[in-house]
């Protein structure tokens, strides 16, 4: 039976959109990784963190993904610590980039081994300009066997060039980690600055200091495993 012109673009059309839907699911499941029980159960944040308390928190659902962070405070010192986790994902997330993306000023950027109170990790670790404001942002990746991160590129570029695309994400699940902290500026001055930066760079050592990574681990290895 020969089909009609009309029925040919019917079929052409059913064709695109199954081959829509397999594009759509196979980016989905190369940039999730779905969580059993006994992943969604696993808690990430601490009830305190170097002797700031929990003042507030976030769940904010991402697609598949769930961004799930706190702010840690002490008014009377005026000091703060903010925890910043996503959840569920594959594709690796450095979140200093999320600040660069909103027009913030890179100062410096290092990587390098930093002791937790697990352990150590490797963390990117950014200071950028935010107004009257300093920021440090240290990003790192935690997957079962332990937690890393590259440079983010935003300083030299060209070392990434290959830039990761939407199927070069890693296949194995990784639960992204930022560490955030800022210090008001108290003058314009160079030697202002780098003191200024100093002081956030100790208030980080001295917060990472305090920090077990193991539950982020333990979320790698279960996401992991509900995977297989």
């Amino acid at each position: 039976m020969r089909l009609g012109a009309g029925q040919l673009r019917l079929a052409a059309f059913a064709v695109t959109v199954l081959a829509g839907v397999a594009f759509t699911n196979a980016v989905h499941a190369r940039i999730y990784a779905p969580a059993s029980g006994a992943a969604s159960s696993i808690v990430l944040l601490p009830s305190s963190i170097d002797g700031l308390s929990m003042w507030r928190h976030w769940d904010n659902a991402l697609g598949g993904a769930v961004e799930q962070g706190a702010e840690y405070s002490n008014a009377e010192i005026g000091r703060s610590v903010q925890l910043d986790f996503f959840r569920n994902v594959r594709t690796r997330h450095n979140g200093a980039l999320c600040f660069v993306g909103r027009g913030e000023r890179v100062r410096s950027e290092s990587v390098r081994a930093v002791q937790l109170h697990d352990g150590a990790a490797v963390f990117d670790i950014l200071v950028t300009r935010a107004e009257q404001q300093l920021r440090l942002v240290a990003a790192t990746e935690c997957q079962a066997g332990g937690c890393s991160e590259e440079e983010s590129g935003v300083v030299k570029p060209w070392r990434h060039l290959e830039m990761r695309s939407l199927f070069g994400g890693d296949p194995q699940p990784v639960v992204p980690v930022s560490i955030i902290l800022m210090r008001d500026l108290p003058g314009e001055d160079a030697q202002s600055l780098a003191a200024t930066e100093s002081v956030l760079k100790q208030d980080f050592e001295r917060a990472a200091a305090q920090l077990d990574l193991e539950p982020a681990r333990r979320l790698a290895r279960a996401l992991q495993e509900n995977a297989e």
